[in-house]
């Protein structure tokens, strides 16, 4: 497979697995937590930011080890198509979120991949 091609699939292909984990892990929180929408609890919010950065963590190991080369390039690549789509959805900062959780959401993920496609060079 051309490495472009290769480039391109570990990014998207790390950003999907993060979505996929972050969604289901969502939903069970919401059941979980028994959330009405737009009230999130505090311990919601927690749980939340602790399973974003394990599966930005995913992620970047997903993207490194699909890149098969310059793991840390990839997760840097990953981590800026990150920030522009936390970007995005903190613009239109959701009813009740504490800007905290929004601010960090924004940034630490995106680290969290970093991380992780540098785990996959060790």
């Amino acid at each position: 497979m051309p490495q472009p091609i290769r480039s391109i699939l570990a990014v998207v292909s790390g950003f999907l697995s993060m979505a996929v984990i972050v969604i289901v892990l969502t939903l069970l929180s919401v059941k979980l937590f028994h959330l009405q929408s737009g009230h999130p609890t505090p311990a919601y919010l927690v749980v939340n930011v602790v399973y974003s950065l394990a599966a930005a963590l995913v992620a970047g190991i997903v993207a490194g080890k699909i890149a098969d080369r310059s793991a840390v390039a990839h997760g840097i690549a990953l981590a800026i198509l990150m920030l522009i789509f936390g970007a995005i959805s903190f613009s239109h900062h959701p009813l009740g979120q504490p800007l905290w959780y929004q601010v960090f959401l924004l940034l630490a993920p995106p680290l969290a991949a970093i991380a992780g496609s540098a785990l996959v060079r060790r």
